[in-house]
């Protein structure tokens, strides 16, 4: 299951008011790091399923959020709960540092 997705108009709904917490991918198609991440996003999806929300926004086309979140280079993580911005990452995180990111962010 891939990254569900996601623009401006819905982030306040689908990111900062959603139940669960919420893993948000910036990229972009003429990012090649990005299909990397992209792949590893996908492997891990069905493992986190039901525990977290993955979302993806393409950094072109959603200049509200990239700005407000002040996303300066692609790809990016950006890790919300209850609205509130737990931790942000720009680059790729191959699967396991990724896993001990968000394990440790989403502990308790």
């Amino acid at each position: 299951m891939a990254p569900l997705p996601i623009r401006d108009e819905v982030f306040t709904t689908e990111v900062l008011q959603a139940p669960e917490p919420v893993l948000v991918y910036v990229w972009a198609d003429w990012c090649g790091p990005c299909r990397l991440m992209t792949q590893i996003l996908t492997q891990m999806a069905d493992q986190w399923q039901g525990r977290l929300k993955m979302v993806k926004m393409h950094a072109d086309e959603n200049p509200l959020t990239v700005k407000q979140y002040q996303v300066e280079g692609i790809p990016t993580l950006l890790l919300f709960r209850e609205g509130q911005l737990l931790w942000n990452h720009e680059g790729v995180l191959n699967q396991a540092k990724l896993q001990q990111a968000l394990t440790q962010h989403l502990a308790g």
